[in-house]
């Protein structure tokens, strides 16, 4: 399905208000897409077993960095010992250090084009994150020394995002079609839909599975969702038990790790057997999430904004 999405500013702005764009509470309170309460029952929450390798106080969260802003959702790592935090509701991408204690506070790299910052990516020596006001992709050099220059635009309502070499998948949060997942060829031009399940009523964050890989993406429900780059039917790939709401994704060699939004967990499934762990707990609603070697990393979406760690 080919069309290009040159919608105009207001069309993005009461897309975004209709489609889960509430400033005043934070999505853990809301009422979820489905009709189900925010609030995640006890029993339900207890009904995953604890990740085996962290059921030891040492792999209790720690605290990497406190940021000044009141809501954040995108979360990127450059494998150097830095995290890159996207502000919601603003315009400002934060350099965070990763060693806990840092004497380097959290700086502010850029202040991006277009606000509300859905998610960010590292590609290279390159930085990478999406507007959902302006419906469109920025990049800029990691070290903080621009110039910034779009990827693609004509984008309403895009949220999180993957790209390739050749191409954009996102996430349509609130945009012409809520829940569908899309592709744009990087640069620029028609955006092509690849499949949106019909209960969908947005989507939110989207991850390449590897080299020639399905597309996996959330869309606030219990579940994680599989397509075609190519295009096609969605199929669900996991069901979450309970109330629980997908949202943020990322993965490893042997793991994708996905974030609940109404219980205040992270989860980890393994890719062979699908099993469902429960891999932490964290005091308030976790936004976006990244993974390297030894660590998994979170944000509060809720203000002050935290980084957050535990060790795989």
């Amino acid at each position: 399905m080919e069309r290009t999405l040159r919608a105009k500013w207001v069309v993005v702005f009461l897309a975004l208000a209709a489609c889960g764009g509430r400033r005043e509470r934070a999505p853990a309170a809301d009422a979820g897409r489905d009709g189900s309460a925010g609030a995640e029952p006890r029993a339900a929450i207890e009904d995953l077993p604890a990740a085996p390798a962290c059921a030891e106080r040492a792999c209790e969260p720690v605290t990497i960095a406190t940021l000044p802003i009141d809501r954040g959702t995108a979360l990127a790592l450059d494998g150097a010992g830095f995290a890159y935090v996207g502000e919601l509701y603003g315009d400002r991408i934060f350099r965070v250090p990763l060693a806990p204690g840092a004497p380097t506070p959290p700086t502010v790299l850029y202040r991006s084009p277009g606000r509300d910052i859905g998610a960010l990516e590292v590609r290279g020596d390159l930085l990478r994150w999406s507007s959902s006001a302006a419906g469109a992709i920025y990049e800029a050099p990691l070290a903080g020394t621009g110039p910034i220059r779009v990827v693609a635009d004509g984008m309403p309502g895009i949220w999180g995002f993957a790209t390739d070499e050749r191409w954009i998948y996102w996430a349509d949060f609130g945009g012409a079609v809520p829940g569908m997942l899309w592709k744009t060829p990087i640069g620029g031009g028609s955006s092509t839909g690849l499949g949106r399940d019909p209960t969908s009523r947005l989507a939110t964050n989207v991850m390449l599975d590897g080299p020639g890989g399905d597309l996996v993406y959330t869309d606030r429900t219990p579940r994680l969702l599989r397509v075609s780059p190519a295009g096609g039917p969605p199929t669900v790939w996991i069901q979450l038990p309970g109330r629980r709401e997908s949202h943020g994704l990322a993965q490893d060699a042997t793991h994708v790790y996905l974030e609940t939004l109404s219980a205040n967990e992270v989860l980890r499934i393994d890719r062979q057997t699908r099993r469902i762990e429960r891999f932490a707990r964290t005091p308030a609603a976790p936004a976006a999430i990244a993974v390297d070697d030894t660590h998994v990393y979170w944000i509060d979406y809720i203000g002050p904004v935290t980084l957050r760690a535990q060790r795989k």
